[in-house]
């Protein structure tokens, strides 16, 4: 393939997805593709991150020189918007005039959506908005096929089906792929993000009951809910880790309860704003999986670490994180503990269920606006 390629971005994100460029390209990816980095500050030790050269700023040089096919937007959601109006508009109408094929642009910030970043390069542009899953390895076992990315294509746009193949393909190394609505790619996003709690889940359950003097790994407590979700949402399930054991058979029904009750929360949720049930199902069954299998495998201190390098300040994981510490943190605390103490009756599980879901459906909004204002431009 002599196609040029141009990143723009070169964060964690962008790391993330080298198996996409390296399948992409090949053995001519050191020349066929080039990193833009922001500022000057760690660049030798980015530079021995990446498989291609990197180079600061001049990103309109860069694109002059290299005459790329596809430009990746990998900066951050605040940083997109400008870059495109600053940069990437007097670029295209360069190549226009010149009359030549407009490079494809695949954007991986959350927001500004596929609409707006069309609205404002051209319609006779070819964008596609990609979220990919960002767990592709779980204690050493390749899990990429049991998560899902998504992606979405302006429908305005004249893509050719070669295109829109070539777009998926890319995407393909970090799991399975699902098409959805650019409208709705933040919305998407808070249902995915909002699984992620059961890190917390797993910490309570765990906490409680040591404060209790019963030692009960995070591997079982993940491992029950694991299972929870397979009776909850019955679906084939790929399952490069097996399921752990281990927790009390007289506890197993009060987290059985709490993943139906989240759950359904977030779906309720997901079609509220239009998401397709089946999509809605397959993404968040899929996203609380993973988080699962990595929380079986996972210590205090690579929980710690995972959520120190996802959750960016200002981010998606960090809303999510403090929506949960502010909504429901105290309520499955105490949840737990009634249930542990035998003061649970069929009221008090009704009552903790409704609050449950509630705190899943708030957290899927909180984070699904949260996402589409983080570019600090909207798109109706």
């Amino acid at each position: 393939m002599s196609e040029q390629i141009v990143l723009i971005g070169t964060g964690y994100l962008a790391e993330y997805l080298i198996p996409c460029y390296e399948k992409c390209l090949g053995d001519v990816l050191k020349g066929h593709m080039i990193g833009i980095k922001g500022s000057l500050p760690r660049l030798e030790e980015r530079q021995k991150v990446f498989p291609f050269p990197l180079r600061v700023l001049g990103t309109e040089h860069v694109l002059r020189e290299r005459k790329p096919e596809l430009i990746l937007m990998a900066a951050k959601p605040n940083q997109v918007p400008g870059i495109v109006e600053e940069t990437l508009v007097p670029y295209y109408e360069e190549v226009r005039a010149r009359g030549e094929k407009l490079p494809v642009l695949y954007s991986f910030a959350p927001s500004p959506s596929v609409g707006w970043l069309t609205d404002t390069l051209g319609e006779d542009a070819c964008i596609c908005n990609m979220l990919p899953s960002m767990l592709r390895e779980i204690a050493g076992v390749d899990t990429a096929d049991a998560g899902i990315s998504y992606l979405s294509f302006d429908p305005r746009a004249p893509w050719s089906e070669e295109e829109r193949a070539a777009a998926c393909a890319f995407l393909r190394p970090t799991g399975q792929i699902l098409e959805i609505a650019g409208e709705q790619a933040a919305a998407f996003l808070g249902i995915h993000e909002g699984t992620h709690v059961v890190y917390e889940f797993t910490m309570i359950c765990c906490d409680v009951l040591r404060e209790r003097g019963e030692e009960l790994s995070y591997a079982a407590a993940a491992g029950a809910m694991r299972k929870a979700l397979r009776e909850a949402i019955h679906r084939d399930y790929l399952t490069p880790i097996p399921i752990a054991e281990g927790m009390r058979e007289e506890h197993y029904p009060f987290w059985k309860n709490l993943i139906y009750s989240y759950l359904g929360g977030i779906l309720e949720y997901a079609a509220e704003v239009g998401i397709d049930p089946e999509k809605a199902i397959l993404k968040v069954a899929a996203s609380m999986e993973m988080n699962l299998m990595f929380v079986q495998n996972a210590t205090p201190e690579k929980m710690r670490q995972a959520v120190a390098s996802h959750a960016t300040k200002g981010g998606v994981l960090e809303k999510e994180n403090t929506s949960f510490r502010e909504f429901g943190y105290e309520k499955l605390e105490e949840g737990w503990r009634k249930y542990l103490d035998g003061q649970f009756n069929d009221w008090e599980e009704a009552v903790f269920d409704d609050e449950m879901a509630d705190v899943a459906y708030e957290i899927a909004g909180i984070v699904s606006r949260h996402t589409a204002g983080l570019s600090g431009v909207t798109w109706k």
